[in-house]
C-alpha cells in the first residue's frame, strides 16, 4: 500500500525490543523517510516512542532540505516525547559551512538533543571539521554521526576537537 502500516511498524518496534535492541533510530537515512509526508514523518515517531514506551532510547530523524521544515519535524519528535534527533545536512541546495552551522543551530534551539549527520555522499555537501568544532560549542549539540567514510576526515575531527 502507499500508507503508513501503523499496526505493523508497532509490532516491529516490539519485536526488536524484545530480541535486546538498545535503541531505536526511526526515520534515518534508510528506508523510505524521504516518502512519507511531514504528517506522516510525525506520526511515525509517535508511534515508535509511545510503542517503546521509554524502555530503549528513541532518536528521530528529522532533517529535510529546509531548516523550518527540519525544525517543525524536530518540534514534533520533542512533543511525542522522543530522546533525541538526527539531523542530516540540508540536500540539494549545498549549503556554505555558515549556513550549515546557522541550520544547527537553528534546530538545537529546539531543546531536543541533537546528533549532526554528516553524509555528504546523500546530500551533496560535506561538513567541514572547522564546523564541528564550532557546532560542538552549540548547547543541544551532543554528537556526530560521520559517514564520510574516510579515515583522514576522522583524524582532522579529532585534532580539531
Amino acid at each position: 500500500g502507499t500508507q503508513v502500516d501503523y499496526e505493523k511498524l508497532r509490532e516491529l518496534v516490539e519485536w526488536q525490543i524484545q530480541e535486546g535492541i538498545n535503541g531505536l533510530v526511526v526515520l534515518g537515512s534508510t528506508g523510505e523517510h524521504q516518502a512519507v509526508s511531514d504528517e506522516e514523518r510525525a506520526g511515525v515517531i509517535k508511534a515508535v516512542v509511545q510503542t517503546a514506551n521509554k524502555r530503549v532510547p528513541v532518536v528521530a530523524g528529522t532533517g529535510s532540505n529546509l531548516t523550518a521544515t527540519t525544525i517543525k519535524l524536530t518540534q514534533a519528535a520533542k512533543d511525542a516525547g522522543a530522546d533525541g534527533c538526527m539531523v542530516v545536512c540540508p540536500f540539494y541546495v549545498k549549503p556554505m559551512q555558515r549556513g550549515l552551522y546557522e541550520h544547527f543551530k537553528a534546530v538545537a534551539a529546539v531543546g531536543l538533543p541533537v546528533i549532526v549527520y554528516n553524509n555528504p555522499s546523500r546530500t551533496g555537501v560535506s561538513i567541514a571539521p572547522e564546523t564541528v568544532a564550532e557546532l560542538s560549542k552549540v548547547p543541544g549539540v551532543v554528537a556526530l554521526k560521520d559517514a564520510t567514510g574516510g579515515v583522514e576526515q576522522v583524524k582532522t575531527l579529532w585534532r580539531s576537537r
